[in-house]
């Protein structure tokens, strides 16, 4: 206790230290502990809240990603799709404008051939009635005279 009594302390310093303990303690119970469970439930919300907008965030980078595949994968597979049906209509078109070219030819053909035998048929009638004409043409310029 001399020491103590050296250092300047004496019995003022236990009741100042428990008259503190006492307002420490009434101040805790009664007006710091709200703040306090105040404090940390704020905070507990709070780290939470960010923590689940991280993992949030994560799932729809995550979720992007996955849809960027299945779309490029659909646009693929449309983009096949297509093309078959292209390269269907394309050979369909070449079958048709074939088809059409033959009919045309065989419709040419057939209207050449029958135009030489008319001409041929028109010939032989004009040759027959060739004599006729030139004697119908004597007679008229023999009448004349």
């Amino acid at each position: 206790m001399a020491i103590l009594q050296q250092l300047g302390v004496n019995q003022t310093f236990f009741m100042q230290l428990v008259v503190f303990l006492v307002g420490y303690l009434a101040l805790h119970l009664f007006a710091f502990n709200k703040y306090t469970k105040a404090m940390f439930e704020r905070q507990k919300h709070t780290t939470g809240g960010q923590f689940e907008a991280i993992e949030l965030i994560k799932v729809t980078q995550d979720l992007n990603a996955v849809y960027e595949l299945q779309a490029k994968k659909m646009n693929t597979e449309i983009k096949n799709i297509f093309d078959d049906f292209r390269a269907t209509a394309t050979k369909e078109h070449q079958t048709i404008i074939g088809k059409a070219r033959a009919e045309s030819q065989k419709l040419v053909e057939e209207a050449r051939a029958k135009v030489v035998i008319e001409i041929a048929e028109a010939t032989r009638k004009l040759k027959e009635e060739v004599p006729n004409v030139a004697l119908a043409i004597n007679s008229k310029i023999l009448a004349k005279k």
